[in-house]
């Protein structure tokens, strides 16, 4: 990551039967974030980290706009495989071995 872009925050709760939910928060300012990193595909990833200590307002955790990218390097190229046909004769000579 180049420069950290925050958005929103998070706050992690307990559900009456035991579970714990995430409730994030976004205000408009970061509505427009989001908006001004989609990447090609039309698409914002984000990472959901929790902060070390409570906010004063309650808030365990906050969201980093992910702008990481696969290099060219780690994609593998696609080779192109040469099937070649097997002769006729040995197309026959399993005919031969089938038991009906």
């Amino acid at each position: 990551m180049s420069q950290k872009i925050y958005i929103g925050s998070g706050k992690e709760i307990q559900t009456k039967n035991g579970g714990k939910l995430m409730k994030l928060s976004l205000n408009r300012d970061d509505i427009e974030k989001l908006r001004q990193n989609l990447n090609l595909n039309g698409w914002v990833n984000l990472i959901l980290s929790g902060r070390k200590n409570p906010s004063p307002s309650g808030s365990t955790h906050y969201l980093v706009v992910d702008d990481w990218q696969p290099s060219a390097q780690k994609i593998a190229p696609i080779k192109d495989e040469v099937i070649t046909p097997r002769p006729a004769d040995y197309l026959e000579s399993l005919n031969d071995d089938m038991p009906f």
